[in-house]
């Protein structure tokens, strides 16, 4: 709609003949021309006054390639007209949700940094130590290996002859 040209519509059907003059078209033309030229100024009026805000916004896209409405929302601030409750409400869970995984990865790097400690703490040298503990412990462990299998292989003798009397029986 234009004061000038009113709220006619002047679209072309199919073909090429027009329904209006020359002097209507280049009035066209001239609308158009008005409405575009008053649109760019409006948008780079805008985007001068919201320079800082666009800066935080590319700089934190630098950072992380794609960002979620409530990391849009943080770094612009609300919107300029009123949500729907869904998407309040949607916006909320997934801040809910990111803030518990937020917690889960500290608890889980806290989790491999005790285990890194207990690891170093178990390689650590020991200066006291005799050169022979290691070698002791480790003819305890054969010893207790040995005396497992033993073990297991008397009770699988005994399986065996259980076995053997069932089929002397039958």
């Amino acid at each position: 709609m234009s004061p000038r040209l009113g709220t006619l519509n002047y679209a072309q059907e199919s073909g090429y003949q027009k329904n209006f003059s020359e002097k209507t078209n280049k009035i066209i033309d001239e609308e158009i021309r008005r409405v575009l030229n008053e649109q760019y100024a409006n948008c780079k009026t805008l985007l001068g006054e919201r320079k800082d805000i666009i800066e935080k916004l590319a700089e934190r896209l630098l950072e992380k390639e794609t960002l979620s409405l409530p990391e849009i929302v943080d770094i612009m601030g609300p919107r300029p007209f009123p949500l729907k409750d869904t998407l309040k409400d949607y916006l909320q869970e997934l801040t809910d949700r990111q803030e518990e995984e937020e917690k889960l990865k500290e608890e889980e790097l806290k989790v491999q940094a005790d285990k890194r400690e207990e690891n170093a703490a178990a390689i650590a040298f020991d200066a006291d130590a005799e050169e022979g503990d290691e070698e002791k412990e480790e003819a305890k462990d054969e010893k207790k290996a040995k005396s497992e299998e033993e073990k297991a292989s008397d009770s699988q003798k005994e399986e065996i002859k259980s076995e053997d009397d069932k089929n002397k029986k039958e």
